[in-house]
């Protein structure tokens, strides 16, 4: 990923997370466009891994409880293999 992205990136799953209007698509769709600027993932299944490690970090960083965080990232990771380039 670009370094100058990411923290937007970040920013905007963050406040989107907070924001109970906003559903887990929006999530899955920060997630992959914050994978979009890196130059080594070439095929898809590398770049929803890459998404969806990207999620998690995020979610981590939310101090929810573990349980909570696994249900959010399976939803994410099913959204996610709908995305393709």
């Amino acid at each position: 990923m670009k370094a100058d992205l990411r923290p937007a990136f970040v920013h905007d799953f963050q406040t989107s997370f907070a924001d109970l209007e906003v559903g887990d698509e929006a999530l899955a769709r920060i997630s992959w466009n914050a994978t979009a600027g890196s130059t080594i993932l070439m095929d898809v299944r590398s770049r929803r891994g890459a998404a969806l490690c990207f999620a998690v970090q995020r979610l981590s960083e939310l101090g929810l409880r573990t349980s909570h965080q696994e249900e959010i990232a399976k939803r994410l990771a099913d959204l996610l293999q709908k995305f393709e380039r």
